[in-house]
């Protein structure tokens, strides 16, 4: 009985829901389903790819009701021992995990495979959201504060690094800067981390990269330089986006996903045969779709009297934003390849 009392409790708050937070989600969801249709429907092998999307769709749309019941104390709770749980899968994927396409970035449960480095996103958010939180007292935090939340995001980054993943321990870092912005910090301390930011970045490319991952850099400022070899996939994605024009071809009129010129088109270039398919306008709205979603997450933020709460807003639409600009710009040329899907 006090089980049913709390769910009736609880119940009454549906009426807070900020119901654009699952609205504007499941329009992009629906752009993307036809999108995903559109660049696999002329390949056999991966027919079933837009159904399996829906089927977790479905699954991640209840999951997003029962998470929202539970009480934000619960998450800051067991924040720190969830982003330790993610880590040590981190670590068990580089001893057990199941290896694919030049990487081990996977561990098999039962008859899934589970990407743990997808879960650290969400858990270094919880994790930093309570640090930042805890600390807010503070009038304005010292460069020395910021040393053990930089350590909680070096140490996952570096795993998964080693898997090897630049573009998740990219997103990890972007994080990281998002939640060093709602900081106050002073202009000295903010010189000292953009220089320690550009010495980290020269160590990190001379002994952190692979072979590839020098090559997709060295392609992108002359992409001229490897046509058919490691700027072959951007030069096909620019084509496929040029060619959309400003109303674009049409649905399922994808030339460069239906003709094979475009890999992975189902994957890290779904926008590409999106533009293509849609043009400019299709385009446009899309991006409003996500400019949206991440305003109304950033005015939830400032609305919420829940510091810890606040902060998980701002890592969400930061987590966002990051997968929206990389993805868009790698798959337009003005940024290199690093393997970041579009939400």
């Amino acid at each position: 009985m006090r089980l049913i009392s709390r769910f009736i409790e609880e119940f009454k708050y549906i009426k807070n829901y900020n119901i654009k937070l699952l609205l504007i989600p499941s329009i992009i969801f629906l752009i993307g389903i036809f999108n995903l249709y559109s660049a696999t429907h002329t390949n056999s092998s991966l027919a079933r790819v837009w159904k399996m999307q829906a089927i977790w769709f479905s699954l991640s749309t209840i999951i997003y009701f029962v998470a929202s019941f539970i009480r934000i104390e619960t998450y800051k709770r067991f924040s720190y021992l969830i982003y330790l749980g993610v880590l040590l899968s981190l670590v068990l994927v580089l001893v057990t995990g199941v290896k694919g396409m030049g990487a081990q970035r996977w561990l098999k449960i039962g008859g899934f495979r589970i990407q743990p480095s997808e879960f650290m996103k969400m858990g270094l958010i919880l994790c930093l959201a309570n640090w930042f939180s805890s600390t807010a007292k503070v009038k304005r935090i010292e460069l020395k504060s910021i040393i053990l939340p930089g350590l909680l995001t070096f140490i996952p980054m570096l795993l998964i690094m080693k898997q090897p993943d630049l573009g998740t321990s990219l997103i990890l870092f972007f994080l990281f800067a998002a939640f060093i912005f709602t900081q106050r910090l002073s202009w000295k301390d903010i010189f000292k981390l953009l220089l320690v930011l550009f010495l980290a970045s020269g160590l990190m490319y001379q002994f952190g990269l692979k072979n590839y991952q020098k090559k997709r850099i060295a392609t992108f400022i002359n992409p001229d330089s490897d046509t058919l070899g490691a700027s072959y996939n951007v030069i096909q994605s620019k084509i496929a986006i040029g060619s959309g024009q400003i109303f674009g071809k049409g649905f399922l009129s994808s030339s460069q996903a239906s003709l094979y010129f475009l890999p992975e088109n189902h994957t890290d270039f779904a926008f590409s045969v999106y533009a293509e398919e849609q043009g400019f306008f299709g385009a446009l709205i899309l991006i409003s779709l996500f400019a949206w979603l991440i305003l109304e997450l950033l005015v939830q933020a400032n609305s919420l009297n829940n510091l810890f709460a606040s902060l998980i807003s701002v890592g969400v639409a930061a987590f966002i934003f990051v997968h929206v600009f990389i993805n868009m710009a790698m798959v337009m040329g003005i940024a290199p390849v690093v393997g970041v899907p579009l939400p």
